[in-house]
């Protein structure tokens, strides 16, 4: 045991790091002459360790963790008392006909080893892509638009996209259910529009779009940068992908018709409950200094 504890002081982790050779569970069997059962053991049992997936995510610079961290602040006291519940959430994400997989937490519990064929996540170089756009507040769900094949959502194609929730008079004839605007244009009540910072969301034309518009939002000077994290409807995607391609897809139109009909499904709790989530992702990116947190 005090073999592998030094080895596991020099390195703890499964890779090779500075020179120093990994300690993975095969290599420390390898070097101490003994079992996987028993190094195993030796680690969890005896050493009270647990293995840790490595994770990747998108680097923040330093002004970048500082920016957060600030506007973090700025939010807490902004949306004190629940007003997360006023701030209508948005954002654009990607889904492929392919099946989702849990590298993690996706298993096959058998008494004998499956076939391969029944445990295998086939994937394509280039799957076909469907980008949709949404929104959801607090007992709100928007509606969920589908972006047209190769089209960019630039600053014009962007506005065109939030005139569904600004109950324009074109949306309106249509008897739009999702629209935040009452039958007369006035609002039901004083919604905070989010968005990120990509280019046609920050685009000056769309910034005044939405001053004529919206009785409030977040400007692009607001919202931190690189900061899915704190975004409620990331969360709702994640909630998505695994029920929307819990298997491959034939086609695009397979696609989008489990996109429509899982977006209908979504219940106003679990909306809901992300929405009450995100005073608590602040208070966690506050804690991180504007790092990343899990």
């Amino acid at each position: 045991m005090k073999e592998a504890k030094c080895h596991l002081q020099q390195n703890p982790r499964s890779t090779r790091k500075g020179g120093i050779p990994g300690n993975s569970v095969r290599g420390v069997t390898g070097k101490m002459g003994i079992s996987p059962t028993s190094a195993r053991r030796i680690y969890k049992d005896r050493l009270g360790l647990t293995a840790y997936k490595d994770v990747e995510r998108k680097a923040l610079t330093p002004a970048q963790q500082v920016k957060r961290l600030n506007l973090g602040r700025v939010f807490k006291v902004r949306f004190a008392n629940d007003r997360q519940r006023d701030i209508v959430f948005s954002d654009e994400s990607p889904f492929t006909i392919e099946q989702h997989h849990n590298a993690q937490n996706d298993r096959t519990w058998a008494s004998a080893t499956p076939p391969k064929e029944n445990r295998t996540v086939e994937r394509e170089q280039k799957p076909a892509t469907v980008m949709v756009w949404g929104a959801i507040g607090y007992n709100f769900k928007g509606p969920l638009i589908f972006v047209e094949e190769n089209l960019k959502v630039n600053a014009a194609v962007y506005q065109e996209l939030l005139g569904l929730l600004a109950g324009e008079a074109k949306i309106r004839d249509q008897a739009n259910p999702y629209k935040l605007a009452n039958a007369n244009g006035s609002w039901a009540r004083r919604w905070v529009f989010q968005q990120d910072n990509a280019p046609g969301h920050k685009a000056i034309s769309t910034q005044q779009w939405i001053r004529q518009h919206f009785p409030d939002f977040i400007t692009k000077d607001q919202w931190p940068p690189s900061s899915p994290d704190i975004n409620p409807i990331e969360l709702i995607w994640g909630i998505l992908k695994p029920r929307v391609n819990a298997a491959a897809h034939p086609n695009v139109a397979s696609l989008e018709e489990a996109l429509k009909r899982e977006w209908d499904a979504l219940t106003m709790e679990e909306i809901n409950n992300t929405i009450d989530g995100w005073p608590g992702r602040l208070d966690k990116m506050i804690a991180a200094k504007g790092g990343r947190f899990e």
